[in-house]
């Protein structure tokens, strides 16, 4: 992707200034609590407003050899289970 992935709002063309400068300040806040308090409200404030529901949205990708057997992901995408690997 030409300079690099972007965000789901810049993939569509989404324009939010202001929770785009929430978000940033969220990132940059130092203190794990107020971080996680304001990431909260950014949520919150995107369920409101938000012109489409993410239902899933996984960027990770994962290769494997043909060799290797049972193993999966998660519905999200965010967990590859390797308990039951083979090889």
């Amino acid at each position: 992707m030409p300079d690099g992935p972007k965000t789901l709002a810049q993939r569509i063309q989404w324009v939010i200034p202001e929770i785009s400068k929430q978000t940033r300040e969220a990132a940059a806040e130092s203190d794990p609590t107020k971080r996680l308090a304001r990431y909260a409200d950014l949520q919150r404030e995107l369920q409101r407003n938000s012109p489409f529901v993410v239902a899933l949205q996984s960027k990770l990708l994962v290769a494997l050899r043909d060799n290797v057997t049972g193993a999966s992901q998660n519905v999200a995408g965010s967990q590859l289970y390797l308990d039951t690997v083979n090889k």
